[in-house]
């Protein structure tokens, strides 16, 4: 199980034409709104290597001029802070992409806030300074209300001390209505409060077939409308990850899940639907005891799936630029894996392109099998619930011949599975061995934009050329249709 800190994501967690495509592209939802100056990051967690190639492109093209980078995190010793192993900051990369290090204390222990810590921190802060080039640096610590106003004289002498070069903060969503809210702005340059898991999931609205969402715009407008009071620059925090929550049959949290993709979930037989409570949420039930991406999970436990829902994102965005946010702070950069929310070129998208668009694949034959490729800058989102039953979960690639019954072996590669079935346009079409198969199904769970999947050793009858082979996608909105492979 993952700590509050851990992947999938920082769990808490462009100039004004980027947020206007996004506002334009959702106008029917958010109405109009002013367009002015308001500036895109990325928060980066948990990653050393610098950007690719791509990554830079699309980041360059969307505006991006500065990324919060996570440098390392400090631990108190004594009256002071240590940095826990070494500084993971990538090699220097494009200019006109400037990196922030980020040090994030930890609040285990004893929190040092006087002199001698704020003149530990500096020095590492200065160092990591150096190590990137960086004209500003971040501290981010889930300070207590309770203990703000010793916080924000602790930031207030790392900024003496490490000036010129600038100190930002993250904050809580909540510290704009306590008392030492004043005191925390004039101690740093800028602040970036996250607007995301503010309050936990309680219990009984778990056991009720309930969960919170990674971000709802109706229920957070009030939280960011309160930050109209900063008299500094701030960006609001939102996510950009997926999450896997378990919690036990009482409604209480286990933790989440580390290292987990989406096949591991759509696929698996002891999770039955339960309910899809809010946009970007599913919730699903183990039917038995069984292991979940080796955490052992208990029968009638709930297994919470969330990611942030564009709309929502884009709604929550719209409100925190009405309430005077310099910009926003998308927590955090896509990584490889499924914890990493909506793709770059997703989000470009998004944003450029004035609609989040649907995906587009094309089929092609390779020297022993097939390759299905997203050719369109849309992601296709894991497919978590159906109207075929409970467990009506994923994406299938059917593939058949007009010959007939032409497939004498095959198998999955990178999809989730493969079967072989008769009479494919029954109600309910007969699973058969591959020799006797008229189509072949291929099952996924989801396929980010740009990215593609193979499938195992496909071999057809002495005789039959792949052109004979047709494909569709059921239930997608671009490929649901048969059409030749290339």
């Amino acid at each position: 199980m993952a700590s509050r800190h851990s992947p999938p994501g920082h769990p808490r967690f462009t100039p004004g034409l980027l947020l206007a495509a996004l506002c334009a592209a959702l106008a029917f939802h958010l109405g109009a709104l002013p367009v002015r100056a308001f500036e895109t990051t990325w928060w980066v967690w948990h990653r050393s290597a610098p950007l690719s190639d791509d990554e830079s492109q699309i980041l360059a093209s969307e505006g991006v001029r500065k990324l919060y980078w996570h440098a390392g995190t400090l631990r108190s010793e004594g009256e002071g802070w240590h940095l826990e192993g070494r500084l993971n900051l990538p090699e220097k990369g494009s200019a006109a992409i400037a990196l922030a290090p980020v040090l994030r204390l930890s609040a285990d222990g004893a929190l040092p806030l006087g002199a001698a810590a704020a003149e530990s921190v500096s020095q590492i802060l200065m160092e990591a300074a150096r190590r990137a080039e960086a004209g500003e640096v971040q501290i981010d610590f889930d300070c207590s209300d309770r203990r703000l106003s010793d916080y924000a004289g602790f930031l207030a002498k790392c900024r003496a001390r490490i000036a010129p070069i600038r100190l930002s903060a993250t904050a809580l969503a909540g510290w704009s209505k306590a008392q030492a809210f004043e005191k925390l702005q004039a101690g740093v340059d800028s602040l970036m409060p996250m607007f995301y898991d503010l309050v936990p999931d309680a219990p009984s609205e778990v056991r009720a077939g309930r969960a919170l969402p990674l971000v709802d715009a109706a229920s957070l407008a009030n939280q960011i409308e309160s930050w109209r009071t900063c008299r500094i620059p701030w960006f609001a925090g939102v996510p950009n990850f997926a999450r896997i929550t378990v919690f036990d049959r009482e409604g209480r949290s286990r933790g989440h899940l580390r290292e987990w993709d989406w096949d591991s979930i759509c696929f698996n037989p002891v999770l039955a639907l339960r309910a899809q409570p809010a946009p970007g949420v599913t919730l699903l039930q183990a039917g038995s005891d069984a292991v979940l991406v080796n955490t052992p999970v208990s029968k009638g436990e709930t297994i919470a799936c969330r990611r942030p829902d564009l709309v929502q994102l884009a709604q929550t965005l719209a409100v925190a630029e009405k309430a005077g946010a310099t910009g926003a702070a998308i927590f955090r950069l896509p990584g490889a894996g499924s914890q990493g929310g909506w793709s770059l070129r997703q989000m470009d998208t998004l944003l450029r392109e004035r609609t989040a668009c649907a995906p587009e694949f094309k089929l092609r034959r390779t020297p022993h099998g097939l390759e299905m490729i997203n050719i369109s800058v849309s992601d296709l989102a894991p497919r978590l619930a159906g109207k075929s039953g409970d467990h009506d979960r994923g994406w299938q690639l059917e593939v058949e011949s007009s010959a007939g019954a032409v497939f004498r072996e095959a198998s999955p590669g990178e999809f989730a599975n493969v079967f072989g079935h008769a009479e494919p346009d029954a109600a309910e079409p007969r699973r058969v061995q591959i020799p006797m198969a008229q189509r072949l199904t291929y099952w996924f769970a989801d396929l980010r934009a740009g990215q593609s999947r193979q499938t195992g050793l496909l071999q057809l009858a002495p005789g039959v050329e792949a052109a004979s082979l047709r494909w569709r996608i059921p239930h997608s909105s671009e490929n649901s249709q048969w059409q030749p492979i290339e």
